[in-house]
């Protein structure tokens, strides 16, 4: 059966987004033939860069407005009809929508745009463990604890400093440095992960502690099966599987103690690496529930038929 034709722009993205390969694109794909139409669009996806001057143009247009960022903010109101945000907000005009699923890849991206790093859409099924030869990945893990970082925030210099006292934390972005190069930044995610697969613990760190907030700072050590020393999303039990991480909400003494377990006792950290990472399989949500929620608002807008 045809697909329907579905004309999208996305606008006020971060520098080297692209337009034909990314969540939004291929999440509409699954249901729609899409083209990048920048004069007439059905839909315009705005993110928060370029001070939002993208989205302004469509401030009268019949387009449905969709409001997205990765950042910790919430819902926005004009020009946008709806929002999807990492925000857990109880409203028919917003979605949650994590960063680290964006930077997830959920459905069949076989015709990607090959300059992009990979790293952006790492493929969910990557993230089962239980295909995983993890005596093998113990084998190799023989450094303590990773942080890179750009910026440095109260939180990241304590947990640096505190784990420093149990062995070498490496860090190796431009704050706190001490290894003998720089990671490269922001785009260039393939090091990181290549960085980050020699390390037991990544300290996965947010810029501040919000509900909802989770970004790939917690999703990157996942993906090389790195244990995340994590702190952020203030309700990360809803998402995650807390007995896979180190939950930093949890008393120090307590903390610093499974730390010490899992590098003194092989079998305390197979068992850690065994966990699961996820509460539950989220491709569902990620894949249908929030076309569910666009379609809804394209049917308000009639930008759709209620048969399509």
């Amino acid at each position: 059966m045809k697909q329907p034709n579905l004309k999208i722009n996305l606008v006020d993205f971060w520098d080297g987004f692209h337009k034909k390969d990314n969540y939004f694109y291929h999440l509409l794909s699954q249901r729609y033939s899409i083209t990048i139409d920048e004069s007439d669009p059905d839909i315009v996806i705005g993110s928060f860069f370029n001070e939002r001057k993208g989205i302004l143009r469509y401030s009268n247009h019949r387009s449905l407005k969709i409001y997205y960022t990765g950042e910790n903010d919430g819902p926005k109101e004009y020009p946008y009809d709806v929002s999807m945000t990492q925000h857990r907000v109880e409203n028919k005009k917003h979605f949650r929508l994590p960063l680290w699923a964006v930077f997830t890849s959920w459905f069949d991206e076989s015709n990607f745009i090959h300059d992009r790093d990979p790293s952006y859409l790492v493929p969910w099924k990557s993230l089962d463990k239980s295909k995983i030869d993890l005596e093998a990945i113990v084998e190799n893990k023989k450094r303590f604890c990773s942080f890179i970082y750009a910026d440095l925030t109260r939180e990241r210099q304590k947990w640096f400093e505190t784990l420093s006292f149990i062995s070498r934390v490496d860090s190796a972005g431009s704050v706190l440095n001490n290894c003998a190069s720089r990671i490269p930044g922001r785009g260039d995610q393939v090091y990181k992960l290549a960085f980050l697969s020699d390390f037991i613990f990544s300290l996965a760190i947010e810029n501040s502690q919000v509900d909802g907030y989770a970004t790939e700072k917690l999703l990157h050590p996942m993906i090389t099966v790195t244990i995340p020393v994590y702190w952020g999303d203030t309700n990360i039990q809803e998402d995650v599987n807390i007995k896979s991480i180190i939950d930093l909400r949890k008393p120090e003494k307590e903390i610093l103690e499974e730390i010490k377990e899992i590098v003194g006792n092989r079998k305390f950290y197979l068992d850690k690496l065994s966990e699961k990472w996820f509460v539950i399989d989220h491709a569902k949500r990620y894949k249908e529930h929030s076309l569910q929620f666009i379609e809804s608002h394209m049917l308000e807008k009639n930008l759709i038929m209620k048969d399509n």
